[in-house]
Order: C-alpha cells, then structure tokens, then sequence
C-alpha cells in the first residue's frame, strides 16, 4: 500500500495526551468505535472490538510511518488510561484519517 503525503501529518507529542474524561467512561463505551493512542513514536487510530477490565483490544486502522514492527490490521492493546481522542465509526476507512 502506497503511502500518501496528505495523510502524513507533523504531530507534537506534548500537544495530544491521554484524557482522564475518556478514561472515565469505562472500556463498554469504546466497543465499536476508534481510539486514538501513542504508539511509541506515532500517534494512531485503532478499532476497539472487545475489552478485559481497563484494557481494550483491536485492530490497528493506520498504515505507520515510523513503526515499522506494526502494520494496518494488526491486533493490539490499548489501556483506558493510554487514549487520546475518540471517534464513532461512520465510514471507518474515512474516520481514521480525520
């Protein structure tokens, strides 16, 4: 898969961080829809699918840039306390890139 120049954006690590409010919803809330996350080096969406208490799993919905060790579609984990930024789902090919 081509990587596209729009979709590569300049991030600020100190400018995202994990928002307490989110966390406070609790993991059935965030079944279904994408959550933002720092991997690391990256700032990616992924779709959550399912949870165990705090921690949610899903799929990986960006191509990383930097990451090589991942790829779009992987499985991951994501802990409530690690979330960003939150996104119903739509059309989930569109959402991720928004």
């Amino acid at each position: 898969m081509a990587r596209r120049k729009k979709d590569i954006r300049i991030v600020c690590t100190r400018c995202l961080a994990p928002d307490p409010q989110l966390a406070a919803k609790g993991a059935q809330y965030f079944v279904g829809k994408l959550v933002k996350k720092l991997f690391t080096e990256e700032h990616m969406w992924v779709f959550i699918d399912g949870f165990t208490d705090d921690v949610l799993t899903g799929t990986l919905e960006n191509e990383p840039l930097l990451m090589t060790c991942l790829n779009m579609g992987d499985r991951v984990v994501v802990r409530l306390n690690e979330i960003e930024d939150v996104r119903e789902t739509g059309n989930r090919a569109a959402s991720a890139y928004q």
